[in-house]
């Protein structure tokens, strides 16, 4: 009995270290802007959350917090409804970066998603939230493990994840690096490379970074930059617009092929890919009628976080599955 307080103490400290790292005042991470940051959404809340949502209310996928305790790790796993003023809302900018850097996007009365400057732009603010999200989890590394070394037990986190997590701070801090010079600059230099592709549209939005392949880890360390992939998924105006990109010094032809295999798919298989790409996401949401409809189908939402769980990183490696199989006409 006595060991069990124990452990339910360690949870609760552990809980509350997490929830004042929440709290924490964020400076804005453009260049070297030292303001303090205001909330950011990840994609427009009028131009595109308000396409999809009902009543403004949208479906958020929530992936699983690494320092939480809880026994399932499923339940963690989860979907939430949130009013679109606070979906997907971080301290990323100050309030003059945050209208300066995106006003071409969001003062235009149409979105140009073939436009190298607007594919820019909306892969840049999900690389910030990254970044952010990184910051973030070595804050609470640092804290957790002057706790446990406070109360002399065994540190909860493995190193090696520590380590990773620098890494891939330090590869997102080049990429921001580089973006800036060309979203400073009138003459763009191109040192990215976007393919934009059109579908019927599709309830479902998405804008992240992804390190492309567990497989490629070993090899990497021996070079600089870890390749990543820049995904965004934006319904607007009853189109579905699919960006995706990647740094043209830092890429590789696993990452090309995945880009070009999204080219002229018919529904199931667009639906199978796209299913592929959110196993391996956190940021990305639905309609709630959408939520509804795959609802109803047995045990699909189920299947979905099981598979989350388990899914390689490597996006070419793709899963039998189809998400949105009956749910839609």
């Amino acid at each position: 009995m006595f060991e069990d307080k124990e452990i339910l103490k360690r949870k609760i400290d552990t809980n509350k270290i997490i929830k004042k790292v929440d709290k924490i005042k964020w400076k804005c991470l453009y260049d070297a802007c030292n303001k303090n940051a205001i909330n950011s959404h990840l994609l427009q809340k009028r131009k595109i959350l308000k396409e999809v949502s009902e009543n403004e209310h949208v479906i958020l996928f929530s992936g699983r917090n690494p320092f939480y305790f809880r026994e399932d790790v499923k339940s963690i796993i989860d979907f939430k409804k949130v009013g679109i003023n606070k979906a997907f809302t971080f301290p990323l900018f100050c309030k003059h970066h945050d209208n300066y850097l995106f006003s071409e996007i969001e003062k235009k009365k149409q979105i140009d998603f073939f436009d190298y400057k607007t594919q820019l732009l909306f892969s840049y603010r999900a690389l910030i939230v990254e970044l952010f999200k990184k910051n973030k989890v070595l804050i609470a590394d640092k804290r957790l493990i002057e706790y446990t070394k406070k109360e002399e037990i065994i540190a909860p986190i493995d190193q090696s994840f520590i380590e990773r997590i620098k890494l891939g701070k330090n590869d997102l801090y080049y990429y921001k690096k580089e973006m800036e010079k060309e979203i400073n600059t009138k003459e763009v230099s191109q040192n990215f490379t976007f393919f934009t592709y059109k579908y019927k549209g599709f309830p479902i939005f998405l804008s992240a970074v992804i390190s492309f392949s567990k497989k490629h880890l070993k090899n990497q360390y021996l070079i600089d930059i870890l390749p990543v992939l820049f995904a965004n998924i934006i319904p607007y105006k009853n189109i579905s617009y699919i960006i995706l990109g990647y740094h043209n010094k830092y890429t590789n032809g696993e990452i090309k092929k995945y880009v070009f295999s999204w080219r002229e798919l018919d529904k199931e298989s667009f639906q199978i890919k796209l299913t592929n790409l959110l196993l391996r996401c956190e940021t990305w949401g639905l309609s709630p009628s959408l939520y509804r409809k795959i609802a109803k189908r047995k045990k699909r939402f189920e299947e979905l976080k099981e598979r989350w769980i388990k899914t390689s990183s490597a996006l070419n490696d793709e899963i039998d599955f189809n998400l949105f199989l009956g749910s839609l006409k």
